[in-house]
């Protein structure tokens, strides 16, 4: 009996073996021909509606960096913090929550446009940067998911994600995210969009993912994001969230970033959507649209060649910090650090502001 069982469960490792050189397969043969089409797919976006929503979202990820400083008040957007991304912009805008444990972030309740708005920090304290360190993969299994409340179907159990990516999102669930469900009872008409810059990036698109298995809907934006997962995640985000769909909609000339999207910005000259580097196995998911030269440029999904573009990008100097995994250092160099904290604005204002 134990002879037959064995040889079952050969089989059926066997089996499963199979089935996933098959995938790594077709993700392969899908990986070149979007290198293949990658340069032709590039196009500058034009469309002022959607930009300024990219700038919105920068500016939401810049009043998350007052929070370390007690410069934020819960209420009225306009009357929460004395830097610029606070009082500017439309009116109907209000903070109603904001957490502070392992990482930071805040909600903002938009009446104008009838949403949710879920901002995440950057990397601040020491805590925060041995959170971007932990660069072991993890099994990905959503929180959503092991507590039984999601509402949509989860299929991704083989994937991988950033051990401490993913360790620091079950802080925001367990304390930020039942506020979310509550707001949403509350008023079930909103929608969410889901920001966040540098590690507040990674952050975002997990808590994304799970109001997605919630079933409910959301806009992502995020800026200078690190890298989460490996190939099998990445290639079901961009399922969820309709990337293939998104570069098409761009290309039309959408006037609004469309549902259930993923868009993804980066900057020229950053090193941090570089990390953790595909030798590692770690990929990016989203419509990468990157900030060069005063154009926003749509590069589409993320490809192996924009990695080698992007390294292109850097000096000698920081290549070889980056060869070395030295990301501390690069990012230490004035020509890299302004272009991490440069998305459309100063990200880190709040860090030089005198408000009390």
């Amino acid at each position: 009996m134990n002879s037959i069982e064995s040889r079952k469960e050969r089989e059926e490792q066997e089996e499963q073996e199979e089935q996933e050189e098959q995938e790594e397969q077709e993700e392969q043969e899908e990986q070149e021909e979007q290198d293949n089409d990658l340069v032709e797919n590039f196009f500058t976006l034009t469309d002022a509606n959607v930009a300024h929503e990219l700038v919105q979202a920068a500016e939401y990820c810049a009043i998350t960096y007052c929070i370390p400083r007690d410069n934020l008040k819960n209420g009225e957007l306009k009357q929460s913090c004395s830097i610029s991304a606070c009082f500017d912009g439309e009116e109907g805008r209000s903070i109603v929550y904001q957490f502070q444990s392992e990482i930071s972030g805040l909600i903002v309740r938009d009446d104008t446009n009838k949403e949710f708005v879920v901002a995440f920090k950057g990397t601040t304290t020491k805590n925060e940067w041995t959170i971007d360190f932990s660069i072991s993969y993890q099994k990905y299994h959503p929180y959503t998911v092991s507590k039984g409340i999601n509402k949509k179907s989860f299929a991704c159990s083989h994937c991988k994600v950033h051990a401490g990516f993913y360790g620091a999102t079950n802080y925001f669930m367990e304390e930020a995210f039942p506020v979310l469900l509550k707001l949403h009872k509350e008023k079930p008409d909103y929608s969410f969009r889901v920001t966040g810059h540098s590690l507040g990036a990674a952050l975002a698109l997990l808590a994304a993912i799970e109001l997605r298995l919630m079933d409910l809907d959301v806009i992502l934006v995020t800026l200078a994001g690190p890298k989460i997962g490996d190939s099998r995640f990445t290639s079901w985000v961009d399922q969820i969230f309709n990337t293939k769909s998104l570069v098409k909609t761009l290309k039309g000339g959408a006037d609004k970033l469309p549902i259930n999207s993923f868009s993804r910005v980066t900057n020229k000259g950053d090193v941090v959507p570089l990390a953790p580097l595909i030798g590692m196995g770690f990929t990016h998911a989203g419509c990468e649209i990157k900030i060069s030269n005063s154009r926003l440029k749509v590069k589409g999904k993320w490809s192996y060649l924009h990695e080698v573009q992007n390294l292109a990008d850097l000096s000698k100097v920081v290549k070889e910090f980056i060869r070395k995994r030295e990301w501390e250092a690069a990012l230490a160099k004035k020509e890299v650090s302004s272009k991490h904290i440069n998305y459309f604005m100063v990200i880190n204002e709040c860090k030089y502001s005198n408000s009390s």
